[in-house]
């Protein structure tokens, strides 16, 4: 589960009338018992993989059991069908199935990246979400976007395929991560980088950006320390930074804790992203009290305002200029980012899910007058 479905899962788990559902591997919907989904939350809270629990859910679809539980829901007066990932947007059969039955299909859509950049992935995404896409546009009564950004990207991609985008919402994603940003006595200086590793993500300029720094200040260079999981087409950032021990370091998946006190003490948060659909990491560093220097991007800069450093992503003189400023924790540019931080309000799931709430509220609002 991704975090988005994580916090749609404890909402419903708090909603009695809520029904939880999950996709077979042969496209039916069936419910989930409420007792499950906790267990599996409460695994990802534990950073357990809970592999029996899964099975078991796994086979229960399989058997069909479940699937009587989620065409009642469906068939229930006011009943939303709603997927919060792009999970099975693409099987548009089995979201007929539920509509068939009653149900009114609210998704939401978390990016289209791999339609305008499609470089980014492997061959097959892009003709996938393309089906999902086109899904939405066919068979939604109304769609929720996590940024404005993405929806106006979405809008202008289906005008190009000739449709047009349903009723939509925006509800920006909140953030989960709470970081202090007390830095112990005696730590050396480091910059995080946090994301999956992967081309999207454009670790290979930051890792030239310490090439050249470590060649300018030698032992004096602050460290650069990546945090993410290994993704697809890593092999050149894995090699460089196995060869670089001295002043770079990936620690890939971290416990919470541990993130939050990597973070807390960066100078600053490094996001070189090439596309986004939202940018947690940047919301979390900000949230925080951390400095951002981040790519400039359009929903980075609906996410951040004006308080983070926007640089585009291939300016690698720009970066190593900002690198080096930023080091130094006195220095006028960070001081000036720290004051213009002050102004700055985090996103809360809160608001997302009053968003979500308000805008279905209003979808019902309206069918009930036409």
């Amino acid at each position: 589960m991704d975090r988005i479905e994580i916090a749609h899962a404890r909402q419903a788990l708090g909603d009695p009338a809520a029904v939880l559902v999950a996709r077979s591997l042969w496209g039916w919907y069936g419910a989930v018992p409420r007792g499950a989904v906790a267990a599996v939350l409460a695994a990802q809270d534990r950073r357990a993989r809970p592999r029996w629990l899964v099975l078991w859910l796994w086979l229960r679809l399989a058997w069909g059991l479940g699937r009587a539980g989620a065409i009642r829901a469906a068939r229930q007066p006011g009943a939303v069908f709603s997927i919060v990932s792009h999970h099975g947007l693409e099987r548009g059969r089995a979201i007929e199935r539920l509509m068939r039955q009653g149900a009114a299909f609210v998704p939401m859509v978390i990016d289209i990246i791999p339609l305008t950049h499609p470089q980014f992935h492997r061959a097959a995404q892009g003709p996938r979400h393309a089906r999902r896409m086109l899904n939405v546009a066919r068979l939604a009564k109304g769609v929720i976007f996590i940024s404005e950004t993405v929806r106006h990207q979405a809008q202008a991609w289906l005008a190009e395929q000739g449709t047009r985008l349903p009723p939509s919402a925006v509800a920006p994603m909140g953030i989960d991560l709470r970081a202090s940003a007390a830095v112990a006595p005696g730590t050396a200086p480091y910059f995080l980088a946090l994301s999956t590793l992967e081309p999207r993500k454009n670790h290979m300029l930051l890792l030239e950006v310490w090439r050249e720094l470590h060649a300018r200040m030698g032992s004096a260079t602050p460290r650069l320390v990546f945090v993410g999981r290994p993704g697809w087409e890593n092999e050149p950032v894995e090699r460089f930074i196995a060869a670089h021990p001295e002043y770079v370091e990936w620690h890939g998946h971290v416990p919470e804790a541990e993130l939050a006190r990597l973070l807390g003490g960066a100078r600053a948060l490094l996001f070189p992203s090439f596309a986004e659909g939202f940018g947690v990491p940047v919301a979390e560093a900000l949230a925080a009290g951390v400095p951002v220097i981040a790519s400039d991007l359009a929903v980075l800069r609906e996410v951040g305002g004006d308080v983070p450093e926007y640089l585009e992503p291939l300016d690698g003189l720009g970066w190593l200029d900002a690198v080096r400023d930023y080091a130094d924790p006195q220095h006028p540019r960070r001081a000036a980012q720290l004051a213009r931080l002050a102004g700055w309000r985090a996103p809360g799931w809160e608001a997302h899910f009053a968003a979500c709430r308000n805008f279905i509220e209003g979808l019902a609002a309206d069918q009930t007058r036409s």
